[in-house]
């Protein structure tokens, strides 16, 4: 299957029949019929209106009260910067035009640490052997091969507007950790510093899909798939119940959010506004996103390990970088302090069991609470909820929203490099003044945190007098891991007291 079918395929799955949905509210709170029987009305996961097998579940039916904080505090800050920056961007893309000159140096920097390092692994496939075959031949015993695969870029058609190509980066990682840029792969053509210019526009290309690939999918993989978490915990916990309460301060606002990005109007996902830079027609921005459900098969068909279908992450991939280990710590507190949160909760607690069971229906690989096995897992996939939704969401958010537009272009005015085809590369040309202000404007707008609390004002309103003090516990836990980061010479690429408890923006 070639890449162009795989493409129209996907999007055919995404071709909605009906128009996009119009958002139906209704509160949260229990009420009752005629007969004093109560009804329980609150958020739950559907199928995607876009397309019930090719989205994650979704939420439509957002509580009034979390549209009016989104209102209140999100739409009115998107409606204050689209008056007071347009004028900024433009007059510092006119500035900067054109790209910035991205050194090898500057490329391993960029991709092999902060949110696009989620993209490298060692595990290379057979068809990274077919594709680097010549260059993994070779013997070596200085490093290590890892890969930055960005394949699923090729859901996204080039047009007259931007080019857009599959890339696959090949690195060799020294035992210090150290990465060697050694070859890029566009469309199937490989290109190394032999190649000149041609590996120049090669490095621009998958710096594009990096940016593409990393906002479209790999973020999503941070709150998307807590829709479904979020509504369930809502809808049928007890307030008071420990499960619930655990899960609150996480929970605000994200539902709004995912609803606005993933069917709103005025998505940035939508091309046409101001602040949207993608290349992506809204199908293929959508196929994007959707392939955290999907996954995303080799182009011979064969699955990708890169890009398997979805399943509930009990723990979170991990990260092959220092930002990876900068992660782990504070996943490590996040978890010891919902173990001895959720110790208090009894094995037979109808209503965590009750949770549990309906997040796996729409969430395929989400522990249950029937054995203690399962028991253990459920723990890791509620640390798992609140370590994404707040510390790894706040922080990708920091470190994209301070990219370079001008390093990493979310649009390409060019045709591909060709293996053999020797070029000229005029940097100045590449991008528009226009491209320029979209992505700055997205930048500010989209990709920049804007925290409405912090995590380490958080409390909880746990019941059980033994989790008294048990929310400052965990803030001495984060703060502390904080300073063995720093400590140790790991980077603390956000600082705690900058981190939001949820998706607040």
């Amino acid at each position: 299957m070639d890449s162009s079918t795989k493409r129209e395929l996907a999007l055919d799955l995404l071709a909605a029949p009906h128009a996009p949905p119009t958002p139906f509210t209704f509160a949260a709170s229990d009420d009752r019929d005629t007969a004093g029987d109560t009804i329980v009305r609150g958020p739950w996961p559907q199928p995607s209106p876009w397309s019930p097998d090719a989205m994650l579940p979704a939420v439509l039916h957002v509580p009034e009260e979390e549209r009016a904080d989104w209102r209140r505090h999100v739409l009115a800050r998107y409606r204050r910067q689209l008056v007071t920056e347009p004028l900024a961007a433009l007059a510092w893309a006119i500035r900067n035009p054109g790209l910035a000159e991205v050194s090898d140096a500057r490329f391993v920097e960029l991709l092999c640490d902060g949110p696009m390092s989620r993209f490298l692994t060692p595990d290379l496939e057979d068809d990274d052997e077919r594709l680097f075959g010549a260059i993994l031949d070779r013997p070596t015993d200085e490093h290590t091969w890892v890969k930055a695969d960005f394949r699923i870029m090729g859901l996204v058609s080039s047009s007259a507007a931007s080019l857009a190509a599959s890339t696959v980066v090949l690195f060799g990682r020294a035992p210090s950790g150290s990465h060697r840029l050694v070859a890029v792969s566009v469309d199937g053509d490989v290109f190394s510093r032999d190649d000149g210019d041609a590996f120049e526009l090669a490095k621009y290309v998958a710096l594009q899909s990096a940016g593409t690939c990393v906002t479209l999918h790999m973020h999503p993989r941070l709150h998307f798939p807590f829709d479904a978490v979020n509504a369930v915990a809502r809808t049928r916990l007890p307030d008071g119940h420990v499960l619930k309460e655990l899960l609150r301060p996480h929970l605000r606002l994200e539902l709004a959010v995912s609803d606005a990005v993933l069917h709103g109007p005025r998505s940035v996902l939508r091309p046409g506004h101001i602040y949207s830079p993608y290349a992506a027609t809204h199908r293929e921005a959508l196929a994007l996103v959707g392939s955290v459900w999907t996954g995303h098969p080799h182009a011979s068909g064969t699955p990708s390990r890169a890009y398997p279908p979805f399943r509930f992450p009990v723990r979170p991939p991990r990260v092959h970088s220092r930002y990876g280990d900068f992660l782990d710590r504070y996943l490590g507190v996040v978890r010891a302090f919902v173990t001895d949160v959720l110790a208090t909760l009894a094995p037979t607690d109808s209503h965590a069991t009750d949770f549990a069971r309906h997040v796996a229906h729409f969430l395929p690989g989400f522990p249950l609470r029937e054995t203690p096995s399962e028991r253990l897992d459920f723990v890791s996939a509620i640390a798992t909820t609140i370590f994404s939704l707040s510390i790894a969401h706040t922080t990708d958010h920091h470190l994209f929203g301070i990219v370079d537009p001008r390093e990493v272009p979310f649009r390409l005015r060019t045709t591909r490099p060709r293996r053999g085809e020797r070029i000229a590369l005029d940097r100045s040309s590449l991008v528009t003044t226009r491209d320029l202000v979209a992505q700055r404007l997205c930048s500010r707008m989209y990709f920049e945190p804007y925290p409405l609390e912090r995590l380490v004002d958080v409390r909880y309103a746990f019941a059980e007098r033994s989790l008294a003090g048990a929310g400052s516990r965990f803030v001495a836990g984060l703060r502390a891991a904080e300073r063995a980061l720093s400590s140790e010479g790991v980077p603390i690429y956000l600082a705690l007291e900058a981190m939001a408890p949820s998706v607040q923006f």
